[in-house]
């Protein structure tokens, strides 16, 4: 209290300066129409900006919502896409009309990346589903883009999937054009690319060739995208192509994702395992 008292009396003058000010100004302002009229101009000015500001942080921080909302109706929408092809591929079997199909082969469940890497050598990324949202391990895991990884790990929240930008793992591929098929696998080198392998020099090959998944596995449905061909060349053996396919997925800004559940998945593998 002392320190204030000291303060007011050390800057009296100023003080009553700063107070005599405001009176004029107010003075000013509320006599004279024309000093009204262009203060009044600057305040509105002053609050639109503030307000346009106020505005657009709102918007920015509800975005979160929104983009959660779109990522659900883009589930749905793939769902409603894979069901319809299910149900046409089965009217067209056989030269009779045959019933549609009660159930589908996939379903696909949004879910929001929270931790992603693409500047290690195995990547993974992070999801905010997990068992009790009906993920489990050995799904693939899609963007809007295309490819994006399989769930190696789950929890009762959250998923970890092993990200395409790692080695350890090749994926099945064809080129749409012609459905010659290979393998697809990352190098390392540079989070937008992969290698295409196994293809045959005997392969005619173009650059923007479009490369897209088989389905021979589990993970993904056929003919989701994967890349486009940027070059290509022949190994020293001469037997088959280096292929670099730039990827479709933009794995810096990856948000939202959808995990891939195929129904059938658990029948299928173990046929094929009790025939080894």
């Amino acid at each position: 209290m002392r320190k204030l008292i000291q303060f007011l009396v050390n800057n009296v003058f100023y003080i009553i300066f700063l107070i005599l000010e405001i009176i004029s100004f107010a003075l000013l302002v509320n006599f004279n129409n024309f000093q009204k009229s262009v203060y009044l101009t600057s305040a509105n000015g002053l609050v639109g900006r503030l307000n346009a500001l106020t505005t657009t942080t709102t918007e920015y921080f509800g975005l979160y919502g929104k983009n959660e909302d779109l990522a659900l109706a883009n589930a749905d929408l793939l769902n409603e896409v894979y069901a319809l092809r299910q149900e046409l591929s089965k009217y067209r079997e056989g030269d009779s009309v045959k019933a549609a199909p009660t159930d589908t082969l996939y379903r696909f469940l949004p879910a929001k990346v929270i931790n992603n890497s693409t500047d290690h050598l195995r990547n993974y990324i992070t999801l905010d589903k997990g068992t009790k949202d009906g993920v489990h391990t050995d799904m693939g895991v899609v963007s809007d883009a295309g490819i994006v990884g399989i769930v190696c790990a789950v929890s009762d929240h959250f998923a970890v999937a092993i990200s395409v930008l790692n080695p350890k793992i090749k994926y099945s591929a064809k080129f749409k054009r012609d459905n010659n098929v290979g393998s697809v696998v990352w190098d390392g080198a540079d989070y937008r690319y992969m290698k295409m392998i196994d293809i045959s020099e005997h392969v005619p090959l173009a650059v923007g060739d479009t490369v897209v998944t088989t389905g021979f596995s589990s993970y993904f449905p056929e003919n989701m995208p994967i890349g486009v061909v940027k070059a290509f060349y022949k190994r020293t053996d001469n037997t088959y192509y280096d292929i670099d396919v730039e990827l479709f997925t933009d794995f810096k800004t990856l948000s939202y994702v959808k995990v891939v559940d195929y129904h059938h998945k658990n029948e299928r593998e173990n046929l094929e395992e009790s025939m080894k």
